[in-house]
């Protein structure tokens, strides 16, 4: 780890993980905030599984970009 070089990929793989770290804790705290607000009858409270699934959609289709763009054969 200490004697990699820096490159795109590596760079991407780190923000990817660290986007999946913050995502999970984000999660934790829909699902806690959305079992409340249904608990406590907010308007569109029962949607929160819906909003979950965009969501790691949204994270998984980011995933994809780098199938997208290759990196560039130096």
């Amino acid at each position: 780890l200490h004697y990699e070089s820096a490159s795109e990929q590596s760079t991407f793989k780190g923000l990817m993980s660290g986007l999946g770290c913050f995502l999970l804790i984000g999660v934790l705290l829909l699902v806690i905030v959305a079992t409340t607000a249904v608990h406590f009858g907010v308007p569109l409270a029962d949607y929160w599984p819906h909003a979950l699934l965009a969501l790691l959609l949204a994270f998984l289709s980011l995933q994809m970009l780098r199938l997208a763009f290759p990196a560039e054969k130096v």
